[in-house]
């Protein structure tokens, strides 16, 4: 049955369970009831959600909205199949959930439409992740520590990003680019270190909605430059460390990474799809291990059985396959430029390049969207030594509901109570 749906007063009706409805008061009125054709009894409504989006990080209050066919006389919001909201028989297709009134996590939001006969429609549900409170941080470590560089890992409770501060004291003089990659799993290598030197880091991570996490406080210290080997007890040699061993008997690393990854059988690598062309052939149990052969193998040769195979960067191939490219060696990086300070006093690059680029503001990084209005910011002379390197005072106390925490010499946004 056709409807025409007119709004006739302008009160909000607010409800207690988490959401309210932000249609204005509505009167259906039906139209057309002589002209329109008769439906069959078995045929159902099309409902579709509009918002919030498949995949989205939501916090706070958040409109969730659809639209249906004419057809349609009810709808019925879901959250992980139970009834948000109340039935929704006229006016807007919407109402406003308050996410605040469930734990944070992965939430699945579907709507139902009802024709006249009671047919229903359940639309594709949508998945979102209630984001309300600062991811956690855990697992903090540091790995591969050498003279110039170290790898610093971490997990977070929720998807976020990932960038390390550090330096030689806790003022974080250096921070790696910020990646924007939604991950709970993160790693930051820290290149162009001083040899035998501590080090001191920190590192963050902002939620899909812009909360921010950062660490305490770490350290590590680098290797010596040209560091020798230690002495073995008693003066003795220092023991070769034992070789390492991959399933299937290599001693060697798969020499084939760069073609999609080998594989281990008897002790030879085989190239990607080799295994499966050797039309079930299986190549006898190995002899003694050989002296280091031309081409680095440890391992006696694995294809005797079908014509012999050739010994490359310390694995087997097959005869007549292409030898893989010889893996190429890092470039060195690139020692980081000195900070230049910026219009608006910032003297760390802009965090928010990826999200389209943020406002220098009184010496701090506003995210898009966030720098407030001229004359709503009251600051006043900064502490002599403002933990984090920063110059000049938070520029955030002004804005309601946040404050600032400094990071590497600049402010960044932070809930209160974050």
């Amino acid at each position: 049955m056709s409807r025409v749906i007119r709004s006739l007063a302008s009160d909000v009706v607010a409800l207690a369970l988490g959401f309210s409805i932000v249609a204005l008061s509505p009167k259906v009125i039906a139209a057309s009831r002589v002209a329109e054709p008769m439906r069959s009894s078995s045929m159902v409504p099309s409902v579709w959600l509009l918002s919030p989006s498949n995949g989205q990080a939501v916090s706070g209050n958040v409109t969730v909205s659809a639209t249906a066919s004419q057809d349609t006389e009810t709808i019925q919001f879901q959250l992980n199949g139970a009834s948000l909201g109340p039935a929704i028989t006229s006016g807007a297709c919407s109402l406003t959930w308050n996410t605040g009134a469930v734990n944070d996590g992965s939430y699945s939001v579907t709507v139902v439409g009802y024709d006249i006969n009671g047919n229903a429609m359940t639309s594709s549900p949508v998945t979102v992740t209630v984001e309300n409170t600062p991811p956690q941080i855990f697992n903090v470590g540091v790995s591969g520590i050498s003279s110039s560089s170290a790898m610093v890992t971490w997990m977070t409770n929720q998807p976020a990003s990932t960038g390390v501060d550090y330096g030689p004291s806790m003022s974080y003089v250096n921070s790696t680019p910020l990646n924007v990659t939604m991950t709970t799993q993160h790693n930051q290598t820290l290149v162009g270190l001083t040899p035998s030197t501590t080090y001191h880091f920190r590192v963050s991570s902002w939620n899909g909605v812009g909360l921010l996490a950062a660490s305490s406080d770490f350290t590590f210290t680098t290797a010596a430059a040209n560091a020798p080997p230690p002495s073995a007890p008693n003066g003795g040699e220092t023991p070769a460390p034992p070789p390492v061993v991959y399933p299937g008997g290599c001693t060697t690393p798969d020499p084939f990474t760069a073609m999609g990854g080998g594989t281990c059988l008897n002790g030879g690598w085989f190239p990607p799809a080799i295994p499966s062309l050797i039309n079930g052939q299986t190549p006898p149990a190995n002899s003694p291990a050989p002296t280091p052969s031309a081409g680095g193998c440890l391992t006696a040769d694995p294809f005797v059985a079908i014509g012999g195979g050739t010994c490359v960067n310390g694995g087997w191939l097959p005869r007549n396959v292409a030898t893989p490219p010889a893996p190429q060696a890092p470039a060195a990086p690139a020692p980081p430029a000195p900070a230049t300070p910026v219009a608006g006093g910032c003297t760390t690059s802009d965090p928010f390049v990826a999200l389209g680029g943020g406002t220098c503001f009184n010496g701090g990084w506003f995210p898009p969207g966030m720098l407030p209005a001229p004359g709503n910011v009251v600051v006043s002379p900064p502490p002599a030594s403002a933990p984090g390197g920063c110059r000049t005072p938070d520029p955030f106390l002004g804005i309601t509901g946040l404050h600032g925490v400094c990071s590497n010499g600049g402010w960044y946004p932070v809930r209160n109570g974050g």
